[in-house]
């Protein structure tokens, strides 16, 4: 029995050289050819499209995102801010939804507890610190809820909250 031989077809494109030399540094410096570095990008791209979501326009944004959180921003829901007493409830119905959406949750956590300074990982658990703000302890609570609403065991202990990593 043989292999199964995979034929890609081919197309030339047309970009400037300028352009082709940094994308193949950036390329280089990932690990990865030119090739399966615009592959790659294309195909995310791709996939982004059939959602309905302009490509282009994701980058430009994750970039802007980049730099806010440089300047120690975060991305958190609204009505966390209007009302941070409800954030375990709030975070409960985002993990929820974002698990029938079969997302990550754990992810979605790392990215909040780490941009907060609230999250360290020890083997299969995340540690929320304690906070030292109300605003660390709004994100607390909203990380909890969606840990909870996710189906991950979550348990307080003193000051601290673990997150149990199935």
């Amino acid at each position: 029995m043989r292999g199964k031989v995979v034929v890609r077809s081919r197309r030339t494109i047309a970009l400037d050289l300028s352009l082709i030399d940094v994308v193949k540094e950036v390329a280089r410096r990932r690990g990865m050819t030119l090739s399966s570095y615009l592959r790659r990008l294309l195909t995310e791209a791709i996939e982004l499209e059939k959602r309905g979501i302009h490509a282009p326009r994701v980058l430009r944004e994750k970039r802007v995102e980049n730099i806010l959180t440089s300047l120690n921003f975060i991305l958190i829901p609204m009505s966390v801010l209007e009302d941070p007493k409800r954030a375990y409830s709030i975070g409960y119905k985002i993990g929820r939804t974002l698990k029938s959406l079969n997302i990550n949750l754990l992810e979605v956590i790392e990215y909040l507890g780490e941009r907060a300074q609230i999250l360290m990982y020890e083997g299969k658990k995340y540690i929320i610190t304690p906070p030292v703000n109300s605003a660390q302890e709004a994100l607390r609570e909203l990380i909890k809820g969606i840990a909870s609403g996710g189906d991950l065991k979550v348990r307080d202990e003193e000051e601290i909250t673990i997150i149990y990593i199935a």
